[in-house]
């Protein structure tokens, strides 16, 4: 994984309000603080890969999904009372799940720039 995923990364777990512990290598991370209450070490954390790991964010952090053949893209809101919204397009190219989920934590990690 590269820096710039695992930055991402980094920032959207900070939005959905957990930090990341990340293996010796740097190859996989779990959370810290979990959804639902639980936590376990065997089951690593990484919505670029994983579908339920980019569901569980998109739900967290209430962003909206449009996807068409050319491009799947993410709606995020950032602020209070009238919050500002944003659409994170990334191109499908061959692979439409992945560009989906990479769509999800891009819009999750603008999310996390925006938390104090």
């Amino acid at each position: 994984m590269n820096s710039e995923d695992k930055e991402l990364l980094n920032l959207a777990a900070k939005a959905a309000g957990h930090s990341l512990l990340w293996a010796d290598d740097g190859s996989m991370c779990w959370l810290q603080k979990v959804w639902e209450g639980q936590y376990n070490t065997d089951d690593s954390w990484n919505p670029f890969a994983n579908d339920g790991d980019a569901l569980r964010l998109t739900v967290a952090l209430i962003m909206h999904i449009n996807t068409n053949p050319l491009q799947a893209e993410v709606m995020y809101r950032i602020g209070e009372g009238c919050p500002r919204t944003e659409w994170v397009p990334v191109s499908c190219g061959v692979d439409k799940y992945a560009a989906t989920r990479r769509a999800i934590v891009r819009a999750a990690a603008e999310i996390g720039r925006n938390v104090l």
